[in-house]
């Protein structure tokens, strides 16, 4: 089922894919079936508009390579969505917790920064 939707090939929309994936723990390895890049190039296009959607698929498929400083921004301040984008970085590196941290500040979103310091400990 859901090598079908990342295939696109029983309609299944994102938002439910994103609740079986999480509800049955799917994870990367169990979709063999997918060609190389097929995974990355169906989470970036849901990134593109429904990025909440995506960002969840980006963590529990391990797209590593949509973990980045770009899509965090994207969150945070393009879809004005800090709440999302804090989430979405408790499940990356520290790296990248750090640089959301920092464009916190340089927005002057101070309030923000603390808050999402407190919940990355």
């Amino acid at each position: 089922l859901v090598e079908d939707a990342v295939a696109g090939r029983n309609g299944l929309e994102a938002r439910p894919l994103l609740k079986l994936v999480q509800t049955f723990g799917v994870g990367r390895q169990d979709l063999p079936g997918c060609g190389e890049g097929a995974v990355e190039t169906y989470v970036e296009r849901v990134l593109r508009h429904a990025v909440t959607t995506g960002t969840g698929l980006v963590v529990q498929l391990e797209v590593a390579s949509l973990a980045t400083a770009e899509v965090l921004d994207l969150v945070a301040f393009e879809c004005k969505d800090e709440q999302s984008a804090d989430a979405f970085a408790s499940f990356l590196d520290d790296g990248l917790r750090a640089h959301l941290v920092s464009r916190y500040l340089e927005r002057g979103r101070f309030k923000s920064a603390y808050k999402a310091c407190q919940a990355f400990g």
